[in-house]
């Protein structure tokens, strides 16, 4: 008997039992789906996930060095950013002072940007925290008289709408100031970036009240190695009370084993709902053969072997696993989309390409539940005695 006789004859096999082979697709279905949903939408939740930890905290490794507030702390940053900068030159790594100043007020005809951080920086800040610029440029590190501003998307949008001129309030001054770019950088709060490199009347009204900081990435060290190093490098120059601290900014190892763990958890759930299936499919093909002994033994006294008996009921049982497969790869290919809109942000790109690999591995996934299911019956349909159908 041709195989391709086989497989009509399993073809009329699942017609005659529409509402069982339903069921049994429905269970594997949920199993294919579940499976396809966390290798394809797990994906897209790390890479939002990575993207917003680089912006915010950079690659591995990305520490702050935090400084003491002294008169001449904008000097004492200046001296570690080019300390640093020599130490970091053989791995590549870059070093970037920034000033965080919390009491200033950014204005835009009438309204006032609350919450606002005002960070002051230089052009290397986006080397390691790589920023997509929505709009105009980043700083240029050019000299210039008037206050130059990038401005966060929560900035922003804050000011989105407003007319008249755009003024910085520190010190009791207020500075006519220049937006020449908008930034996304995944920070939950309104931030104004200005450059460290323009000179004016407003960086003396700022000074006393910024925070000064060297932000670096070391991709050779360790936290423990960056550590090492500036204590080394405090001892050599007798600048011990410059600093106050060294912290890791980076988060993508915590992240990577948080969404590892999550995706071994889901995993799991869409093994289990296979085996439901699977399981499902046994159930039904066990109850089955009972009720078509009468069939199989009037094919085996019309020729059919047992190996043949058996092929006709796993071609069955794939059948119906081809069937659940592409369902949940359909529901798959219609829901990533959705998945996608749900976790990337809209100043993200994010791949949305249908994943070919899941599906593939979906589809193997659940003929290999169907054949375990139906393993059993069909062996036990090959056992039934040709004298049955005289009875």
């Amino acid at each position: 008997m041709k195989v391709i006789s086989l497989a009509l004859i399993a073809w009329q096999g699942i017609r005659r039992r529409p509402l069982r082979n339903l069921l049994s697709a429905l269970s594997l279905t949920v199993g294919v789906l579940a499976l396809v949903l966390v290798l394809s939408g797990g994906a897209v939740v790390r890479e939002t996930i990575v993207f917003d930890s680089r912006l915010q905290g950079g690659d591995a490794l990305t520490a702050n060095l935090t400084l003491t507030d002294s008169p001449q702390k904008f000097a004492v940053a200046e001296y570690w950013r080019s300390s640093l900068g020599r130490a970091l030159a053989p791995q590549r790594g870059i070093a970037s002072v920034t000033a965080s100043n919390d009491g200033a007020l950014l204005r835009k005809g009438d309204e006032t940007v609350s919450d606002l951080v005002v960070v002051t920086t230089e052009k290397a800040l986006l080397e390691i925290r790589p920023f997509p610029v929505l709009r105009g440029t980043w700083l240029t590190d050019e000299p210039t008289y008037a206050p130059t501003v990038v401005l966060n998307h929560r900035a922003d949008q804050m000011v989105e709408g407003q007319t008249g001129p755009v003024t910085l309030v520190a010190g009791g001054q207020t500075f006519r100031t220049s937006v020449i770019g908008v930034v996304y950088d995944a920070e939950p709060r309104p931030v104004a970036y200005l450059d460290m490199h323009a000179d004016g009347p407003w960086q003396a009204a700022i000074e006393d009240t910024n925070v000064y900081s060297v932000q670096f990435t070391a991709p050779a060290w360790s936290i423990g190695d960056a550590r090492s190093r500036i204590n080394e490098l405090a001892s050599i120059s007798d600048r011990a009370a410059d600093v106050t601290g060294v912290e890791r900014t980076d988060r993508l190892e915590t992240f990577d084993r948080q969404l590892d763990l999550v995706n071994r958890v889901f995993l799991a759930v869409a093994i289990l709902s296979l085996l439901i299936g699977a399981l499902g499919i046994l159930n039904i093909g066990l109850s089955t053969v009972r009720e078509r002994s009468d069939e199989l033994s009037l094919r085996r006294s019309f020729g059919a072997t047992r190996p043949q008996v058996v092929v006709i009921m796993l071609l069955e049982s794939q059948f119906v696993a081809l069937v659940s497969g592409l369902a949940g790869i359909a529901l798959v290919a219609g829901g990533l989309p959705l998945i996608t809109a749900h976790f990337a942000d809209r100043f993200q790109e994010v791949s949305t390409g249908f994943p070919v690999g899941g599906a593939l591995l979906g589809l193997a996934a659940g003929s290999v539940a169907a054949l375990v299911g139906s393993l059993a019956p069909a062996l036990r349909a090959s056992r039934v005695p040709i004298a049955a159908i005289m009875r």
